[in-house]
């Protein structure tokens, strides 16, 4: 099967693929927007609307991606932000 020119590759792999990237990117912006944000999976889902396997898995995707480190305390802060874990 082939996509029309432009479909994004998670489109092409299926609706749940195409929330997960949608949600990737909220929440990459949240903490682009929000110098210093801290959240654990708990609070990112409640932020995220979604439930907290969601949250873990999304905060895992962008903690092996270098986006995000976790902290001590299990909180999710922006890699370089200047705050120590």
């Amino acid at each position: 099967m082939t996509s029309a020119p432009g479909v994004s590759e998670a489109l092409r792999k299926g609706p749940s693929d195409a929330l997960s990237s949608k949600n990737l990117g909220r929440i990459r912006c949240q903490y682009m927007e929000m110098s210093g944000l801290v959240l654990t999976v708990r609070q990112a889902a409640r932020l995220m609307g979604i439930n907290a396997r969601q949250a873990d898995s999304l905060l895992a995707e962008l903690t092996d991606s270098g986006f995000l480190v976790r902290d001590k305390k299990k909180g999710y802060r922006r890699r370089g932000d200047g705050r120590q874990s």
